[in-house]
């Protein structure tokens, strides 16, 4: 059986991973140039995606109903690219999630330009955002984090692997009785994320799981 820690803790962890700065994350530290890393995709640029939830009792869990998680059910989003963060020129694994990763990216509406539910919304968003890559050295990116989770304990684990046709991108997180993981296939052609997961899981105290997966359309 795998390990875990409480709700609250792990809400507070989301929020801090995605804050830049103080936290040491267990990635590579050496510093490596990153002068071949460009983005492949322009600020305005849209992407369409279509979104697949599932849940198992949830009533505000991290913030979000039952009735927020059906309601976005096979529906379908429009991702905006709103800003492109400038690339350090020396990046280790905590530079490249403090300096890129965490930035937002995206801006996400349905694709009628009407607004997702807030608590879905930050969901939708921040994994979207978080799982587009600059391009032009995946080589690097991929000996940056391990292949595999290994220990994903407080303050969690980043993985990166790449493959013949997508590079794999994601984060997980193990406490007493949760685990947290997000992760996008991404496209080696503009670094678009192709199929984006986010799944939370404190079915071993609660019996409460949620999962969002977005599927690019074009």
């Amino acid at each position: 059986m795998m390990p875990r820690r409480s709700i609250i803790a792990v809400s507070i962890v989301i929020l801090v991973i995605f804050a830049a700065g103080g936290i040491y994350f267990l990635v590579n530290d050496d510093k490596r140039s990153a002068t071949n890393l460009v983005w492949s995709v322009d600020v305005g640029d849209e992407f369409i995606y279509q979104v697949e939830t599932s849940h198992f009792v949830v009533d505000n869990f991290y913030n979000i109903s039952s009735q927020d998680i059906t309601a976005i059910n096979n529906t379908r989003i429009r991702m905006v690219i709103t800003s492109l963060p400038d690339i350090p020129q020396m990046i280790n694994g905590e530079l490249f999630i403090t300096e890129v990763i965490n930035l937002t990216k995206t801006h996400c509406s349905f694709e009628n330009g009407s607004e997702i539910t807030p608590s879905c919304y930050n969901v939708i968003n921040t994994l979207l955002s978080a799982t587009l890559l600059p391009t032009g050295d995946w080589t690097l990116l991929d000996i940056l984090y391990p292949d595999e989770v290994s220990d994903a304990f407080y303050p969690g684990e980043f993985t990166s692997a790449l493959h013949d046709d997508y590079f794999l991108f994601g984060y997980e997180l193990w406490t007493i009785d949760a685990i947290i993981r997000w992760s996008a296939n991404v496209s080696l052609d503009n670094g678009i994320p192709l199929r984006a997961v986010d799944y939370k899981d404190s079915s071993g105290s609660t019996g409460i799981q949620s999962m969002f997966i977005l599927n690019l359309i074009f």
